[in-house]
This record gives C-alpha cells, sequence and structure tokens, in this order.
C-alpha cells in the first residue's frame, strides 16, 4: 500500500526510465560521492565534538559504532565508483543510507540527550530525501527507518514522557512529509527536463530524416530530368536516322 502510495507521488517514466537512470549515473554517482564525503566530514567533526562532553564509559561504544559506520562508507564509495549501474547506484545507496540510520539510532541510545539529537533527525532525514539519487522508496525506507528509531529510543531507551514523545513524533512527520514533497517535486522535474530533451532529440532527428529524404527525392527527380532529356535527344536523332532512309528508299527505282 505505502509502496503503490509512493509510486503515485513519484510517477516513473515506465520503459523509459532506465535510461533515464543510465543518462543521469554519472551525475546521480558522483552527488552519491561527494554526499559520501560530506558526511564522513561531518561525522568527523561531531566525533571530535563528542569527545569533549561524553564520558569515558560512553566514548568506547560511540568510537566503535562510529569506525564501523566508516568502514562501511568506505566500503559503499568503492562501490560506487565501480558502479556502472543504475541498480548498482541503487544497492549502495540503500545499504549506506540504512547504515547510517542504524548509526544514528545507536549514536541517540548510547550518547546523553542532547537539543543537538532533535537537530539531527531533521537534517538527516531531509538529507536521505534531497541528497540520495535513488527512487522514492529506497529514499523513504531509510527516512522512515531512522524516524522510527529515533521515537523508540526516545520512549523506551531515555524514558521520556509519551506527551513530550508525541509532539516530536508529529514534528518528525512533518518533516517527513515534506521531504517526500520536495524530492518528488526535484526528481519529477528533472524527469520532465530528460522528456524535453528526448522530444528534441527525436524531432531533430526527424527533421533530418524529412531532409535526406527530401534530398533523396530531388536527387531521383535530377536523374528524371537528364534520363527524359538524353531520351529526348535519342529520339531526335533516330527521328533523322529514319528519314534519311526513308528519302534514301525514296531515291531507288523500283522493281
Amino acid at each position: 500500500m505505502i509502496r503503490a502510495w509512493l509510486d503515485r507521488i513519484e510517477p516513473t517514466l515506465g520503459p523509459e526510465e532506465e535510461r533515464y537512470r543510465l543518462h543521469f549515473i554519472r551525475a546521480d554517482r558522483a552527488q552519491a560521492m561527494i554526499g559520501g564525503l560530506m558526511t564522513m566530514a561531518l561525522m568527523a567533526a561531531v566525533f571530535a565534538f563528542e569527545l569533549t562532553f561524553v564520558g569515558t564509559q560512553q566514548i568506547l561504544p560511540i568510537t566503535a559504532v562510529r569506525l564501523a559506520f566508516l568502514a562501511l562508507s568506505f566500503a559503499m564509495l568503492v562501490a560506487i565508483t565501480r558502479g556502472e549501474s543504475p541498480a548498482a547506484l541503487d544497492r549502495a545507496a540503500r545499504i549506506w543510507t540504512i547504515g547510517f540510520a542504524l548509526q544514528f539510532i545507536a549514536l541517540t541510545a548510547l550518547r546523553p540527550a542532547s537539543p543537538l539529537n532533535d537537530v539531527g533527525i531533521i537534517m538527516i532525514v531531509l538529507a536521505f530525501y534531497l541528497l540520495a539519487p535513488a527512487p522514492l522508496q529506497i529514499r523513504a525506507a531509510s527516512a522512515f527507518l531512522v524516524s522510527v528509531g529515533f521515537l523508540l529510543v526516545l520512549r523506551f531507551v531515555r524514558d521520556t514522557p509519551l506527551l513530550i514523545v508525541l509532539p516530536t513524533a508529529g514534528v518528525v512527520a512533518a518533516v517527513n512529509a515534506l521531504g517526500i514533497w520536495a524530492s518528488s517535486r526535484q526528481h519529477a522535474q528533472r524527469r520532465r527536463e530528460y522528456q524535453s530533451q528526448e522530444d528534441l532529440r527525436a524531432s531533430v532527428q526527424e527533421r533530418d530524416r524529412l531532409i535526406d529524404t527530401l534530398r533523396q527525392s530531388r536527387k531521383i527527380e535530377s536523374m528524371g530530368r537528364i534520363v527524359g532529356g538524353v531520351a529526348h535527344d535519342f529520339n531526335n536523332i533516330l527521328g533523322t536516322m529514319l528519314a534519311s532512309v526513308e528519302f534514301l528508299l525514296g531515291g531507288l527505282p523500283a522493281e
């Protein structure tokens, strides 16, 4: 049901979807690599900040989680650079975003409560929707996972009162709705631009075909005129020869 709803929000191009994805494969791969590198740089900055206020008992599991995700990020970057198909890029994006979501959920459970977590969940959800070069289903799955995991940690790990969790859940749901709306418009605009380019290319190809057809018809017409002129000249020569023969035959004595 949710999948059909997402397909209606961001419809594909049907049989042309694969060609559309291949057309933008280089741009999507570059976007994924830039996003991954920026995320790792930001993660390093946040980890340096964590070292200043997190206790020694918490820093070890936090470091383990960070290192595990760093290894996953490097592996996915290698997979992205080697991937030549949209399916390979989608697979790497799915694994990386799910790994990032699980990392954030684990860190939220390990770290002390901080307003940075509330800001972080909003930024992460929007980044999943707007920066991941994958279909809406993959983007939404990772965003839903990190949203639900964050709310479960608030309620059952930190024992946050339900009256506080419910407004937070409303904000997270609104951010997801905003991300779905904004990213679907972004990808729909790119699909329209691709269709416009393809229609223009098809029009140019049709124009070139018609020009070639017209050029061939003119060649045939010119050849017809040449052949007609040669036939007319040959007919004149043949008529003269026949008249001469008749004149000569008329001068011969009758038997």
